[in-house]
């Protein structure tokens, strides 16, 4: 759009907001983005200073729309998670996600600690306003899962060659759908 006919038809201070929020969008996202970044890091490092707790269930439920916060998924995060939990607790993570299959991610760390893990979905009820979801859930022992409401949940299968994520690895490409 012309500079002219853009003042004549939004006014000049109308043009002038538009023009800068385009030019500056960019700055705006990262400084947003700093932020984000600066306010999970300070999270994590609480979590990390906290005493041992002694949960009967933590649930990993972070996940919004379809984006990954790969950190929460690491062998070394599934290491504080279970480190805050009792030891016959149990690990519900929420793996919900329309791209990206995050079975094997889950499947790794939980043979990593030498534990059981089930999918557990949920079909939804669009009648009712719920929606589809996905749960991993991880527990001490085979035990757990004789309960009512698991008759239905997935052993994971094996994903041969898939590598666990960790701090400094992780592949969303192995996980596409």
């Amino acid at each position: 759009m012309k500079l002219s006919v853009g003042i004549r038809k939004h006014g000049f201070r109308k043009w002038y907001e538009r023009e800068l929020l385009r030019s500056h969008a960019h700055m705006a996202l990262t400084f947003v983005c700093m932020v984000g970044l600066i306010g999970a890091f300070e999270a994590a490092s609480e979590f990390r200073s906290w005493t041992d707790q002694a949960f009967d269930l933590l649930a990993v439920d972070a996940f919004s729309g379809d984006s990954i916060p790969v950190h929460l998924l690491t062998k070394e995060a599934f290491e504080l998670y279970f480190r805050h939990l009792k030891p016959d607790g149990v690990l519900a993570v929420h793996i919900t996600n329309r791209y990206l299959d995050l079975r094997p991610v889950i499947k790794t760390a939980a043979d990593h600690f030498k534990r059981p893990v089930r999918i557990v979905d949920f079909d939804g009820d669009t009648a009712r306003g719920l929606f589809r979801s996905r749960w991993a859930i991880i527990a001490a022992d085979d035990t757990f899962f004789c309960h009512q409401g698991f008759e239905e949940s997935k052993l994971l299968a094996d994903r041969p060659g898939f590598k666990a994520w960790l701090d400094d690895y992780s592949s969303l490409f192995a996980v596409l759908m």
